[in-house]
């Protein structure tokens, strides 16, 4: 293989050829890989450089996407459907913005991995998100959910517990978060990975934990990924 060609696949995904193994294909980043797929190929006399974009191109097996799929889905709940509200209750609208931006990221690489295309960099994820298809509600929502302010008058309820009850009615993005999640709900159902129609998305996480078949990736922590 050309030294050149080697050198082109470590810049990007740190090694030479596809990963080896699910853990290895784990761990490379979405980013990383979709810089490497992207871009035509109009002369390659060797055939390696195809070879190897050809094997990366293929996607995550099965059981890392779940995986990853999985850990989306745990973010997803962690910081929007959980810590976002509690943020707010405390006054931290810092850690409130900084809960939407992970909850943000999730949920757009949540697309990515169930149109089994890998997410670019960040600048471009969700641009680049609009182009998949049948994802132009969600890309409505994403884009309504980074535009929104954090309206402070809807949290003067006391704890948690008690707020939680009228959230929906009274704070927009947690509107716009529940919405988002019940279209991945509906996304995960339609693919057989959950069986549950709880509209907690920490459930549906345990749920596509279960259909992993390797032993490794399946005692990994469901974050992981």
């Amino acid at each position: 293989m050309c030294h050149e060609i080697e050198l082109f696949f470590r810049r990007h995904i740190g090694r030479s050829q596809a990963p080896a193994n699910l853990v290895e294909w784990l761990f490379t980043q979405e980013s990383r890989l979709a810089a490497a797929t992207n871009g035509h190929v109009f002369h390659d006399p060797c055939g390696d450089f195809s070879r190897i974009r050809s094997d990366l191109r293929a996607f995550y097996p099965e059981d890392v996407r779940r995986k990853k799929i999985a850990a989306r889905a745990a973010v997803m709940a962690q910081s929007g459907q959980y810590n976002y509200a509690r943020c707010l209750c405390r006054k931290e609208v810092a850690a409130a913005r900084l809960a939407l931006g992970e909850f943000i990221t999730s949920t757009i690489s949540m697309v990515f991995l169930l149109n089994r295309r890998y997410m670019p960099f960040y600048k471009w994820m969700h641009r680049a998100m609009r182009d998949l298809p049948d994802v132009e509600t969600l890309s409505e929502l994403v884009r309504e959910l980074s535009l929104g302010d954090i309206d402070l008058g809807a949290w003067q309820f006391g704890t948690p517990k008690e707020m939680l009850t009228v959230l929906n009615e009274q704070d927009r993005n947690v509107a716009i978060i529940e919405r988002i999640c019940g279209i991945i709900k509906m996304r995960l159902q339609q693919e057989g990975l959950t069986d549950s129609d709880d509209d907690f998305l920490a459930i549906h996480a345990e749920q596509v934990m279960q259909r992993i078949d390797d032993r490794t990736l399946r005692s990994l922590h469901i974050t992981e990924g």
